[in-house]
């Protein structure tokens, strides 16, 4: 009986043995991909033919109405698609020439500026008041198309001239950004990034004119260029950024400063009231801090989005009130306000620019729009801004 269980044990040993040295067949196909590269596309465009861009445009306004374009062509040279934004920034005005008196360019505009002369005939010191806002009475429009200038898709009226010409906007695919109509000033625009495009693939060219129009806008309550303006002068600078698609536009990162002041007229007052508005260009709410001094002592200002034309009723927008203490300061931080609407409105005159910010007596206004006058109370933009509501 034990020997039959411990032969049965050993058959089944060797069983076990042969079994584990079976070979299992199957059918496989190999394929390998070697040398594999994760790179990062570029983003990158050249303006005029010149990468980097180092061409300076001087600009020949002689006199008034006089009109000047420059124009240059954008090319996508990078490996990714593109948005394109540009800017006027760092505009700067100064008197120019100051020969005639040690104070003015030439006599007409001693004379304008109140300079007087005594019984022989020598300037009188003191009393010339030089005026500086030559950028106040610069008016900016801008268009693009997509193409090269001096072809059909872009024509311009001087074709031997394409970067000081105007482009003929009655022919070829021009898109007029901020028209002429707009009376948009160089003073509103600077600092303001404006988008050029919606996709500019790559190698593809995108053509750009701007103009400047010596010349009054219509609320300006002036005639336009006098002798005030003999000889003075009016620097700025041109940036001009490239993103990726899916990135966000220039303005709509971190926080914005914008400064308010009084106005004499259709100039500033170098000693009158002023404001400083911190705000945030992009959110589910408005958040802002402001301050002013130098107002009326007690009184109830608005501090408002005004819409052109006059009387701003659609879209203007009343962002906050606030009240001035005893010596006619205002000192309001950490206001969050829900707008519901980006900045600016696509009805409002300035669009797509920016829009306009001021703070008026309450008395005078009545949401949307004003409701009487009295700019001497008043503070004006110093540029415009813009805002954009993350909720709609």
């Amino acid at each position: 009986m034990n020997k039959t269980i411990l032969v049965s044990l050993s058959l089944i040993t060797v069983v076990g043995v042969i079994a584990t040295g079976v070979t299992i067949s199957f059918l496989s196909d190999t394929e390998k991909s070697i040398g594999n590269t994760l790179a990062i596309g570029t983003i990158d465009i050249s303006v005029a033919g010149q990468n980097p861009w180092n061409t300076t445009y001087p600009m020949l306004l002689d006199k008034p109405c006089q009109t000047n374009y420059m124009n240059f062509t954008i090319k996508n040279v990078g490996t990714n698609p593109v948005n394109v934004w540009k800017r006027i920034m760092n505009v700067a005005t100064d008197g120019g020439d100051s020969s005639f008196c040690g104070v003015a360019s030439s006599e007409p505009e001693y004379t304008e500026g109140g300079g007087t002369f005594d019984a022989s005939g020598n300037c009188v010191v003191g009393g010339y008041i030089e005026r500086d806002n030559l950028s106040a009475y610069v008016v900016y429009d801008m268009y693009f198309c997509y193409g090269v200038v001096n072809t059909s898709d872009c024509p311009v009226l001087d074709s031997a001239n394409p970067a000081t010409s105007a482009p003929d906007l009655t022919t070829g695919k021009w898109i007029v950004i901020i028209p002429e109509t707009n009376q948009v000033r160089i003073d509103n625009v600077n600092g303001i990034w404006i988008k050029l495009d919606n996709e500019l693939e790559v190698d593809e060219p995108l053509a750009v004119s701007q103009s400047y129009h010596l010349m009054a806008w219509d609320d300006a309550g002036v005639e336009t260029i006098t002798n005030w303006a003999q000889g003075d002068k009016m620097t700025f600078d041109i940036e001009l950024e490239a993103r990726q698609i899916s990135a966000p536009a220039p303005t709509s990162e971190g926080s914005g400063l914008l400064t308010l002041k009084a106005k004499d007229g259709d100039t500033w007052e170098p000693n009158g009231a002023t404001g400083t508005l911190t705000y945030n260009t992009s959110g589910s709410t408005f958040d802002y801090d402001f301050t002013a001094s130098g107002l009326n002592p007690t009184t109830s200002y608005d501090l408002i989005y005004y819409a052109d034309p006059w009387s701003g009723n659609h879209p203007g927008k009343l962002i906050g009130t606030h009240t001035t203490d005893g010596i006619g300061s205002i000192n309001d931080p950490g206001q969050i306000v829900n707008l519901g609407m980006d900045l600016p409105d696509s009805a409002d005159a300035n669009y797509p620019v920016g829009a306009k910010i001021w703070l008026v007596l309450s008395s005078d206004y009545t949401e949307p729009g004003m409701a009487d006058w009295h700019p001497s109370e008043y503070l004006f933009e110093m540029n415009l801004i813009t805002y954009d509501d993350t909720d709609i």
